[in-house]
């Protein structure tokens, strides 16, 4: 009847059933079989020692290759090479060390560390008497109220260059000063001039300086001579002064020449000419 729901007898229902239960009949020993096909066995598997012996036997999985990052190629470093020393190698400890690279060089001298303290100039040849081995011009010429106008017009590389000389505090606090008053030579007009090349030469007192100079007006330029023969290797000096007890107090040292005393002597004698301060 269209609208209502049909009844099922409920026999009917119960027969349907039990048809569809008899279709999923469980086959026991079937189901021992594949069982035992799909587990193993008890001798089949491995103990578990065997298990940890063959953990210890099986070398370490590699590392990922990391030779590619973010999509960019980075090459593998390579071990460093083997040093294998022989007779010809550089390292040998029949190597000897180098001497250090001079200040500068002229056609008569270098200028290097000097065993007077700081740097002096050293004949690279055999000098014969009389021979002109400097002539320079001068850095600035200056007044001693004209120094700080006169560096300051220099270029900034003449400027540094003149920072290298050394300047005697004792002579002044302010370093552009102490520069000028240690390494100024007489020229004319009451003026100090600063040759950066002559104010390597170290002192010493006559007649053991190996050098003389003086001022050319005409040419503008400080002329070094030698006093006598000088030979390679030597160190050329000049004089400074004609008083040596003055050089402490204007340079900041002690003449070492064969004609003054010792340094200490030197003092002792200084301070006592000097008196109280």
């Amino acid at each position: 009847m269209a609208g209502q729901w049909a009844v099922v007898p409920l026999a009917g229902v119960q027969m349907d059933f039990e048809a569809w239960m008899a279709s999923f009949k469980f086959d026991k020993n079937a189901y021992r079989s594949a069982k035992g096909a799909a587990k193993p066995s008890a001798q089949a598997r491995p103990s578990r020692g065997s298990f940890q012996r063959q953990l210890l036997l099986t070398p370490p999985a590699s590392p990922p290759n990391l030779a590619l990052r973010r999509g960019r190629h980075f090459k593998t470093p390579s071990p460093p090479p083997t040093f294998i020393p022989s007779s010809s190698s550089s390292f040998s400890s029949t190597s000897t060390i180098s001497e250090p690279t001079p200040l500068f060089t002229t056609d008569f001298f270098e200028v290097r560390k000097s065993p007077k303290g700081g740097y002096g100039a050293f004949a690279t040849k055999d000098i014969e008497k009389d021979t002109i081995i400097m002539s320079e011009e001068p850095l600035f010429r200056a007044a001693l109220m004209e120094v700080f106008i006169e560096f300051e017009n220099l270029p900034a590389d003449k400027r540094a260059e003149y920072r290298t000389l050394f300047g005697w505090q004792g002579v002044s606090d302010d370093e552009i000063l102490a520069i000028f008053k240690t390494n100024r030579f007489e020229t004319t007009e009451g003026k100090g001039g600063i040759f950066l090349k002559s104010s390597r030469f170290n002192h010493a007192c006559h007649p053991f300086s190996t050098c003389t100079y003086s001022y050319n007006k005409v040419q503008g330029r400080l002329i070094t001579i030698t006093l006598q023969p000088i030979q390679k290797g030597e160190e050329i000096t000049i004089s400074y002064c004609g008083t040596p007890s003055t050089l402490y107090e204007n340079y900041g040292f002690y003449c070492d020449c064969q004609a003054c005393p010792p340094p200490a002597k030197a003092k002792a004698e200084a301070d006592f000419y000097r008196g109280p301060r």
